[in-house]
């Protein structure tokens, strides 16, 4: 049965929450049980606060809590500088793409940075919604699971992202008017438009937070498939790059295919001297083979 929206409204705050919640709290919950979390239950609803709830809709960029530039270049220096783009895959092994302790970090983060690239900027937002929680530690929104999406989406996304949002602690704000809460016992029936979403339950901030995500057998075929179109574009001499403005991390990372205007297939035009986040938003869109255009950065791709 669908979810009563204005019965749950009616237990939530309409204001933020002005202490934001500590670990301590975890000891005061009821239903709080340590090292365990709940899979794929549509019982999770339980272990909530009445008012909790997941909704979907659109939540506002600007309260989301994104990874900072420093990271992702740091990642980005990395793939570079090790030539991760050739590595040799003979002895690496199947189990080892997308493994929490045997994947090559550096060269799979990067892959997945540029395949979310691409599909965030060719179908205007990522195929499957973020999953979303209010943070009241960080006193904003978290992405997570998620934290490749969480700097796509940081770099490429518009005002309003489409998201699963849990209001953690029963909080309310304007933008969940129009959200509506999931129907929970459709959603972990794996029908319609829900189909392969999985959730499990993580205790935080007093309470149970759902961690849910969709499609994640997918992950590993996309890796490998982002590596060899990468592999074959430079082997077949098919990347040659043109940059307006003077860029010295673009000339570090593309050294080997920087090339004139005229002979360029892929060309990057700056407003202004780029900062960190304007670069790292043309590397991915570079190797992600689109278009892109921002208030200061331009990616035209003829590929």
């Amino acid at each position: 049965m669908k979810p009563n929206k204005e019965k749950i409204k009616n237990h939530c705050g309409h204001t933020r929450p002005t202490i934001a919640w500590g670990l301590e709290y975890l000891s005061e919950c009821v239903y709080y049980k340590s090292d365990e979390s709940l899979t794929q239950d549509e019982n999770l609803c339980n272990l909530w606060k009445q008012g909790e709830w997941i909704w979907e809709g659109l939540i506002p960029k600007n309260m989301c809590n994104f990874d900072r530039p420093y990271y992702m270049e740091i990642e980005i220096n990395e793939y570079f500088n090790q030539e991760k783009w050739k590595r040799d895959l003979t002895h690496y092994a199947e189990e080892n793409w997308d493994s929490c302790d045997k994947q090559d970090y550096y060269m799979e983060n990067f892959l997945k940075s540029v395949w979310l690239t691409n599909e965030f900027i060719s179908n205007n937002g990522f195929d499957n919604a973020l999953c979303t929680h209010w943070n009241p530690r960080a006193n904003s929104i978290s992405i997570h699971p998620g934290g490749v999406r969480n700097r796509i989406a940081s770099l490429y996304g518009p005002e309003m992202l489409e998201a699963i949002f849990f209001n953690t602690g029963n909080v309310w704000f304007d933008f969940m008017e129009d959200m509506e809460p999931i129907d929970l016992e459709v959603f972990f029936k794996d029908e319609d438009h829900y189909r392969r979403w999985g959730c499990s339950g993580v205790p935080d901030h007093g309470s149970f937070i759902p961690h849910c995500g969709k499609d994640m057998h997918i992950i590993p075929g996309k890796k490998q498939k982002w590596y060899q179109r990468i592999y074959d574009r430079i082997a077949e001499n098919n990347l040659r790059v043109y940059v307006n403005q003077e860029s010295s991390r673009i000339k570090t990372w593309c050294q080997p295919w920087l090339t004139s205007e005229d002979e360029a297939n892929v060309k990057v035009y700056f407003d202004t001297p780029p900062n960190s986040f304007n670069d790292i938003q043309a590397i991915y869109a570079i190797f992600a083979e689109v278009n892109f255009e921002s208030q200061k950065t331009k990616i035209v791709s003829t590929l």
